[in-house]
């Protein structure tokens, strides 16, 4: 709680909250307002996974807070991500700035609207999520965001494409892929899961390692 880096401070405060302990969340607020994206992002999400609703007036204000020296794709991701957290929240204002997400021509904030949707079980976008896995010209990061987001609302459909991009040549399109494979329930998705704890990638084989926890 006391690292230089304020993201990691941030972490820390979360995982001392999440531990039971006594801790002032008061610095997360203060952090919120930065003018750096990966902080205000990182403590928008972690806003979200605390669960206390009374940091969504703070994290609507936050919307309105430019960054006018941050570029266009930063600045998108990290409105999403507030988005994200005040859905995650219980407050469903933001639900249509999220589906939008899924059209955005960013790529990043494409894949965590994609992601978020899953999170909330939000299923009048699964005929969209299918249409993705249809899709042969969508990016594999894009098809994985999809079958995982389906997964989590108990839809299988697309554990074929989570194993084959498994063997991707790139290892962050594999660690992607054995993330995903943990929100299935099937032998193949687990036989494929434990075949990765081997991969040559330490990425990978950690993404593997938490998706057999998971699933078991």
């Amino acid at each position: 709680m006391k690292d230089a880096n304020l993201s990691v401070r941030a972490a820390a405060i979360y995982a001392m909250y999440t531990l039971g302990e006594k801790v002032d969340l008061t610095p997360l607020s203060v952090m919120l307002q930065s003018q750096r994206p990966g902080l205000r992002a990182n403590v928008a999400m972690l806003l979200g996974l605390l669960g206390d609703r009374s940091a969504i007036p703070m994290l609507k204000q936050t919307v309105g807070v430019p960054m006018p020296r941050v570029d266009a794709a930063r600045a998108a991701v990290v409105r999403y991500q507030v988005a994200e957290a005040i859905v995650r929240l219980g407050d469903n204002s933001e639900l249509d700035t999220l589906r939008g997400g899924v059209y955005n021509s960013f790529g990043e904030v494409r894949v965590l609207s994609i992601n978020a949707l899953g999170e909330v079980h939000d299923r009048r976008m699964t005929p969209a999520l299918h249409q993705i896995l249809d899709n042969n010209r969508e990016p594999p990061e894009i098809k994985l965001a999809a079958a995982t987001a389906l997964a989590r609302m108990g839809n299988q459909a697309g554990v074929d494409i989570e194993v084959k991009l498994s063997a991707d040549a790139n290892p962050v399109i594999r660690a992607q892929a054995a993330w995903g494979l943990g929100w299935f329930s099937d032998s193949k998705s687990f036989a494929r899961l434990q075949e990765l704890l081997g991969d040559s990638s330490a990425m990978v084989r950690v993404a593997a390692a938490a998706s057999v926890v998971r699933q078991t």
